[in-house]
């Protein structure tokens, strides 16, 4: 196991906020992560990052998945670790002709993050190709379940423990047909969304409300922090936006839309407290 001292959130967050972390852990094996769950400590669990705003605070233990990525192919079944890259993921399907993660190209997540909110694009949700999941619970024991509950961006697998490895069930298909629509995803999704600028994604999930919800705004900008005219589920960091930057956008959204009778949920995971818990 890899466990490194003195790195921060920003360095691991597609939002590029946070605090420093005091140690770090990086399990290979789905036995160190019980290991590490069976212990006195309490972690925050993060796999590629693109989905937490942490505050700028000190933070005493977080577990990362992303050394968890070992893949192996078996007909038309794949077994994947938790930790692999998920557009990774959908390339190498590309490349042996399995069809059924596409969508997943441009989604910055590892697969078990995009199991966990039941990631999707264009009508495509992991829930769709997810056979069976392997986790570990918070008490350190590894189960292996086919029950699972999803709806948009959650399964009943949140807050259960660390997800390890997920079996995906997948149809043949021409590679170069497979490859065209992921061409056409990336497409879609270029013309819909901010490029190449620090974000954790869609902030809200029922972010279909956001554009009335938004004439009750007074302003869209909190230092460097901006909510994205045109694609407002967005909050970008231009450079140096801090965590209550962020905050107080997310915050002033939410006000508004309850002054509508709109309750807004949220997508992304805000961590605040110094002392981990899972």
């Amino acid at each position: 196991m890899k466990v490194l001292h003195g790195k921060s959130f920003k360095g691991l967050t597609t939002f590029k906020i946070g605090g420093v972390i005091e140690n770090l852990y990086y399990p290979t094996t789905t036995e160190e992560v019980a290991t590490l769950l069976c212990s006195d400590n309490t972690f925050h669990i993060i796999g590629a990052g693109s989905k937490i705003l942490a505050s700028e605070g000190s933070f005493e233990n977080v577990l990362c998945t992303r050394l968890l990525n070992k893949t192996h192919f078996e007909g038309t079944q794949l077994r994947v670790e938790a930790g692999a890259y998920a557009p990774s993921v959908s390339v190498e399907c590309m490349k042996r002709g399995l069809s059924g993660v596409e969508f997943l190209i441009d989604i910055p997540a590892t697969i078990g993050g995009a199991v966990i909110m039941n990631a999707g694009f264009m009508g495509h949700e992991m829930s769709g190709v997810c056979a069976s999941v392997e986790y570990v619970t918070l008490e350190g024991e590894i189960k292996e379940t086919t029950d699972i509950q999803w709806s948009r961006r959650w399964c009943s697998l949140q807050g259960a423990g660390v997800v390890t490895a997920v079996t995906l069930n997948l149809t043949k298909k021409d590679s170069a047909k497979i490859k065209k629509q992921m061409k056409e995803y990336h497409k879609i999704r270029v013309s819909r969304q901010p490029q190449n600028v620090a974000s954790a994604g869609g902030i809200f999930i029922n972010h279909a409300v956001l554009p009335w919800v938004l004439e009750e705004v007074p302003y869209l900008r909190c230092g460097d922090a901006e909510i994205v005219e045109g694609c407002p589920n967005f909050i970008v960091n231009h450079d140096r936006a801090t965590f209550e930057e962020v905050m107080h956008l997310i915050n002033l959204i939410e006000e508004h839309a309850q002054g509508i009778g709109i309750s807004m949920k949220l997508e992304v995971k805000i961590i605040e407290e110094k002392r981990s818990e899972v």
